[in-house]
């Protein structure tokens, strides 16, 4: 009876020891585990706030670009209204399609390359709608697949500040426009005779501007250079679709 009595005794301190031992391990476990959960909160709350100032530094930039793009094209309309009624309806047409795509499609992430030089091509028109087809200038396009994806209104910017900067009244000196495609690349420049030397050109926001899009859409996968040479401003832009 004795012995019964103290291993009875020592089942119960066993017991007693175990269940404490467990306590306490549960109560470690369950505080890390908070621990880590909210640990893990956090990390997807710094994502989330990452991902959400990306997006706004993105449409920041864009921002600069779509209205100085729209309100320098309405001056088209108000030339060609009081010139030339046909003109005016093309050049109405052609203003409402490149606004649709700058304040729609520009929301896109990406766009096939051929709806951007659908809307060069547009600008180029308009242009030439402006000052009566007499623009000096040469437009070269070679592309080998249309639907090779880009981020929106870069071209686009590049060839307005050639209207916005440029001289075309010399059939001598062409405003140079050439783009070409292949599977490996975009290749994009420009070329122009400028109103302004280099000290008195600004602060090229716009360009500075793309740059930084180029920067955060193609990391390692782009050459954007630009500058005056001699009396030309001469713009090169180079998209690798090689990772």
């Amino acid at each position: 009876m004795y012995v019964s009595s103290v291993a009875r005794k020592d089942v119960t301190i066993w017991r007693a020891t175990f269940f404490i031992m467990y306590g306490t391990g549960f109560f470690f476990l369950k505080n890390y585990l908070k621990k880590k959960d909210m640990e893990i909160q956090k990390a997807l709350e710094i994502e989330r706030l990452r991902f959400q100032l990306i997006t706004a530094e993105k449409d920041f930039l864009r921002s600069q670009i779509n209205p100085h793009l729209l309100f320098n094209t309405l001056n088209f309309i108000k030339n060609a209204t009081r010139h030339n009624p046909e003109n005016a309806r093309k050049a109405i047409t052609g203003l409402s399609d490149l606004m649709e795509y700058a304040l729609e499609d520009s929301k896109n992430d990406v766009v096939p390359l051929a709806k951007e030089l659908e809307q060069v091509e547009n600008m180029i028109q308009l242009n030439q709608l402006r000052f009566e087809q007499q623009l000096n200038m040469s437009y070269v396009k070679e592309i080998s697949d249309g639907q090779a994806e880009m981020i929106p209104i870069v071209l686009l910017t590049l060839v307005e500040n050639i209207f916005k900067h440029g001289i075309f009244n010399d059939p001598d000196y062409p405003a140079i426009i050439e783009v070409r495609s292949s599977e490996e690349e975009i290749y994009f420049a420009t070329s122009n005779l400028t109103k302004y030397s280099g000290e008195k050109r600004g602060s090229c926001t716009g360009l500075c501007n793309i740059s930084a899009r180029l920067a955060q859409a193609y990391p390692g996968r782009y050459n954007f250079e630009y500058g005056m040479n001699g009396a030309y401003f001469d713009v090169e832009l180079k998209i690798s679709f090689l990772f």
